[in-house]
């Protein structure tokens, strides 16, 4: 490996690291991970691995079964990871997290990538490792490491340095294409879509080069990687859902501000702070690009005006326009400048059809083309000295201005309470209660009403010791599904239907119903009250004495 993309890859571990700290690389320290979204990424993959193979394989049967269990890609539990460790399972602790890991790596990728692109027009390795790091300290990166699979930004930089480094009369690097899209497919469908759309742009680039004949290896490359993608959301049963469930609503909320890119939200020491519109635009629509970062674009675009030969630019043209093209579906239908609507075509029928609805993040590629060819016209068109002293100069304006944003961050992540979960379940005795059943049950399921305990602590306890839960959150959810179960389950409540096979935990405040079924036990255990039948309860009577009682 060349010396700037390893150093820059390093820089990226290194700056994860320092932010997060190493004990969430930790494949045991499970207890960072049960606030926010981690928690239900970390659960997928914690039921995931312990049961069979299902078709598509990544159906998790046993997880959130109010009211058809889950799958791997609708947890966003990176299915490129679940999917290689599942046959390992067995090998590994209980319990075992990748996501510390995994964030560690797309941060050194990033710094990889971004050095890679770099080297394209640049043999200088510190060349590279200035544009490495600027890639690494884009705060729109730190901003998703509550959301793993999305911080694969690297995807997105990979596919622009497949698209930058190509030559006129050479083929187009297929494999490149290919293992894009079959990677893609199996970390996140947004970022599924983004490298699609980029690798399109360099199939329309080929094309108007070297005409269609030259075109179709790329092609074919793009198509097969179309194939991979819908592959690997079927394989990561993201089509286990019906079709309606998969749109959401939020369509003109969590969208990209026309000042998006110069509103710090918080992060900046230089730059004053800007209005903004939605209230999604302050984290999903955050585009903040820095000072250092806005700096040496306006620098780029200076060097190139003057010093880029004429017609140079064409090369570039299908990138800027497929970026373009991706920045303003980031806008959403209701474009927004500070906090005026500038234009609102929203409708209904849209709202109806946006399973991309978190419109904001298809802003990624058009920051990165941008500072992308940035780079590139300050190290291919300044001398090697001069362009050095730019490149640190925009990498220390950077640090300088995200300081806050960095420190902040990294003061939540070091602070006890980012690393203390209050686990209710403590006693031994529900390991000797839940060996004898398949089931566990929360009366009522957060989908259908008060719980008594929260879906993590319900779910870990269930993972734990092999045990289907009724409750879980995904990214994804079939609401009349959820309904009609909500409404079975109650009614079972009602008639005093009980299984042999499951132990209920359930709130006081249903203690006095479901004691009116016959043939049933209630007890607490850690301040948690628990239901079963008689004829179960009597399997575990004289094994776990003391406070329980029927």
């Amino acid at each position: 490996m060349a010396k700037g993309p390893l150093a820059a890859a390093l820089f990226g571990a290194a700056f994860f690291v320092w932010v997060h700290g190493p004990s969430v690389i930790d494949p045991s320290n499970v207890d960072w991970l049960m606030r926010s979204d981690w928690r239900f990424q970390f659960l997928g993959w914690q039921f995931f691995r312990q049961e069979p193979w299902s078709w598509p394989p990544g159906l998790i049967n046993g997880y959130n079964r109010a009211p058809h269990g889950s799958a791997i890609g609708l947890t966003d539990s990176i299915p490129l990871v679940a999917f290689a460790l599942k046959p390992l399972s067995a090998a590994l602790p209980m319990p075992f997290q990748y996501l510390g890991a995994w964030l560690m790596i797309c941060f050194a990728l990033q710094g990889y990538f971004g050095a890679l692109l770099v080297r394209v027009r640049s043999a200088s390795a510190m060349h590279q490792v200035a544009g490495g790091a600027l890639f690494v300290l884009l705060p729109t990166l730190l901003n998703r490491t509550v959301h793993s699979a999305l911080c694969a930004q690297w995807l997105i930089l990979w596919a622009i340095w497949v698209y930058v480094r190509h030559r006129p009369h050479h083929d187009a690097p297929f494999d490149h294409l290919v293992g894009i899209g079959v990677i893609a497919g199996l970390v996140h469908p947004y970022l599924a879509v983004m490298v699609l759309a980029l690798e399109g742009a360099l199939v329309v680039r080929v094309w108007l080069e070297a005409g269609w004949r030259g075109a179709a290896r790329a092609a074919d490359g793009a198509a097969l990687a179309l194939v991979g993608v819908g592959a690997g959301w079927w394989a990561s049963g993201l089509f286990s859902l019906p079709a309606d469930a998969l749109a959401r609503e939020g369509l003109t909320t969590f969208s990209v501000n026309l000042l998006g890119p110069v509103s710090p939200n918080q992060w900046s020491a230089l730059l004053p702070e800007q209005r903004i519109g939605a209230g999604g635009q302050g984290f999903e629509g955050f585009q903040y690009m820095g000072a250092g970062a806005l700096a040496l674009i306006v620098v780029g675009l200076a060097v190139a005006a003057l010093r880029t030969p004429s017609g140079s630019w064409r090369t570039m043209m299908p990138l800027l326009a497929v970026s373009l093209v991706l920045a303003a579906y980031a806008l959403s239908p209701r474009v927004t400048s500070a906090d005026r609507i500038l234009l609102d075509y929203s409708t209904a029928w849209l709202e109806r059809a946006s399973v991309f609805r978190v419109t904001g993040r298809f802003f990624w590629p058009a920051a990165y083309t941008m500072l992308t060819l940035a780079l590139g016209a300050v190290v291919s068109r300044l001398r090697p000295p001069m362009a050095s002293v730019v490149l640190c100069a925009a990498v220390a304006l950077q640090a300088i201005d995200l300081w806050p944003g960095f420190s902040s961050r990294r003061a939540i992540a070091h602070s006890p309470a980012a690393h203390r979960w209050s686990y209710p379940f403590t006693s031994p005795e529900w390991g000797a209660i839940l060996s004898h059943y398949r089931h566990l049950a929360l009366v009522l399921p957060p989908q259908c009403g008060t719980a008594p305990v929260t879906f993590e602590a319900a779910g870990y306890l269930a993972s734990l010791h092999g045990l289907s839960v009724n409750t879980g959150e995904q990214s994804r959810w079939d609401d009349l599904a959820i309904s009609d179960y909500c409404d079975e389950f109650r009614q079972r409540l009602t008639d005093g239907r009980f299984d042999d096979d499951t132990l209920y935990l359930l709130n006081r405040g249903y203690l006095g119903d479901v004691q009116k079924g016959e043939g049933l036990a209630c007890g607490e255990l850690d301040g948690v009250t628990w239901c079963a039948t008689a004829r179960s309860r009597a399997a575990w009577r004289a094994r776990v004495p003391g406070p329980l009682h029927p």
